[in-house]
């Protein structure tokens, strides 16, 4: 019988202005499920393989199955993630076999993460997200702002954001925000991958530091950017102006 393990954090008296409570996974491979509610705490509930290690400021750290995937993937170093997973040679472990862990967080949620993690996260209000690695994250729609940031080859896809985006690529991996109205959005590149806002855009503060793409569809204010590399920071201008590169419109 799978024995299911759960940890309700309380942040203390409701009159304290307190940070939300943060999650930290450092699981080498792990499925996550986030529920935002209108709840002050964090309540966590994961399968054997992962344990709960609870940290002050009522946020919580998760380690574990390294021996598992050791055991079922050998010599794990050098796997990589798929769509359907994760593997190594030939030899395969699907998302739905992943540990599980779901987590009960609030509006404002903050999460890092570190391995290859295949997330899914509710609809919220505010999102500070650190995803190191590989596999996909996909968040529902935020009101008021996120913050992300994807280090490796991973993704991370946002089916609506309005408020600020703040969006961070270190190495190869993507970011997609697919609708919204952002006020301000600081997007910055540090290697080959990709930013992408399909939305509108008010004010874009963009910082080019390698061979990446940044990309929004539609910007109505103004744009300041740095180049520090050979990648492209393009936009979409309503009424006339078709497209935006770098700093001249066509």
């Amino acid at each position: 019988m799978k024995f299911l393990i759960f940890l309700s954090i309380a942040l203390g008296a409701p009159a304290l202005a307190v940070a939300a409570p943060a999650l930290t996974l450092e699981a080498p491979a792990a499925r996550v499920v986030i529920i935002p509610e209108a709840r002050p705490d964090m309540a966590l509930t994961a399968d054997p393989r992962l344990a709960i290690h609870p940290v002050a400021g009522g946020g919580a750290r998760v380690t574990g199955a390294s021996s598992w995937l050791e055991q079922t993937l050998p010599w794990v170093f050098g796997y990589r993630c798929t769509a359907a997973g994760v593997s190594r040679w030939g030899r395969a472990i699907a998302v739905k076999d992943l540990p599980t862990l779901t987590v009960r967080v609030p509006l404002d949620a903050d999460i890092t993460t570190r391995g290859a993690v295949f997330g899914q996260a509710g609809a919220g209000r505010t999102l500070k997200l650190s995803a190191s690695g590989c596999g996909t994250w996909r968040l529902g729609p935020l009101s008021s702002g996120l913050t992300v940031t994807q280090t490796g080859p991973g993704q991370v896809i946002a089916s609506h954001v309005d408020g600020k985006l703040t969006a961070t690529v270190d190495g190869s991996g993507t970011i997609v925000v697919g609708q919204g109205v952002v006020s301000t959005a600081k997007l910055i590149m540090k290697g080959d991958g990709r930013i992408d806002d399909r939305g509108s855009v008010g004010m874009l503060d963009a910082e080019m530091r390698g061979s990446g793409l940044i990309t929004v569809r539609l910007l109505a204010g103004q744009a300041k950017v740095a180049y520090d590399g050979d990648g492209n920071v393009r936009w979409g201008r309503p009424k006339g102006k078709k497209f935006c590169a770098g700093l001249a419109c066509y």
